[in-house]
């Protein structure tokens, strides 16, 4: 080994002349202080680089997927309780009468109280009957004044407030966003005017489906990558 230079700051050096060990340098001049050469330090294993950043890049990759997951599952959720929640907490409206209310597009029902649930201690029953109410009986005037067709829907709605039955006489659809006219004729009896409580859970279920799914199996697939470098971690020691 070459001798250090005078600008060589004072230190251990291995020995110039070939002896064992290590031998002090004054930062000028070597000096007769010896000692044993210094025993290197035991190297720690651990996994490579290379191992542990694609590793910890999956897992956070993983992690945002349950994320976008859980928002594209809740807003299925959302779009399906919707329209039972509006249909629940609609404003019940005596008839003969004329509703004008600001509608989104979709499909809505005029919903008939057709009967009514009593309880008696544990027992509950209901006296109920069937509309009286049909297409002929309803008139809805769209934004733009047109007349809006009036059906029977092929699936019929129930839906129970309180003590009062409802049941679904006929529907339309709203074809765009606007104020509308639901004129309802025929005998006296009260009406709700609701949002089909199915309208639009065909693709929020498939919505709500597809986020579910997509979920678990990334919660599966992060489960397996902690494991697995958790077993590297344990045979690296």
């Amino acid at each position: 080994m070459d001798a250090p230079t005078p600008m060589t700051p004072a230190g251990w050096f291995p020995d110039p002349w070939g002896a064992p060990g290590e031998r002090w340098w004054d930062g000028t001049t070597w000096t007769s202080a010896t000692r044993p050469t210094a025993p290197a330090a035991p190297a720690v294993p651990s996994a490579p680089a290379g191992d542990r950043q694609p590793m910890w890049t999956s897992q956070k990759v993983l992690i945002g997927v349950i994320l976008v997951a859980l928002v594209v599952a809740g807003y299925g959720a959302f779009q399906i309780g919707r329209s039972a929640v509006a249909a629940l907490t609609s404003e019940a409206v005596a008839t003969p009468s004329l509703i004008e209310r600001d509608l989104d597009a979709g499909r809505y029902t005029v919903f008939e109280r057709v009967g009514s649930q009593h309880s008696v201690g544990p027992i509950t029953y209901s006296e109920s009957g069937s509309p009286d109410l049909g297409p002929s009986d309803i008139q809805v005037t769209g934004p733009d004044g047109e007349s809006v067709p009036v059906e029977v829907w092929s699936i019929g709605e129930t839906i129970e407030r309180g003590d009062a039955l409802y049941v679904g006489a006929a529907g339309f659809t709203a074809e765009r966003a606007g104020r509308y006219t639901v004129d309802v004729a025929g005998a006296p009896t009260e009406v709700v005017l609701a949002r089909r409580i199915f309208d639009g859970t065909s693709s929020a279920l498939v919505t709500l489906g597809i986020g579910a799914v997509t979920g678990c199996l990334a919660v599966i697939a992060l489960i397996a990558t902690v494991l697995v470098r958790s077993s590297r971690r344990r045979a690296l020691r």
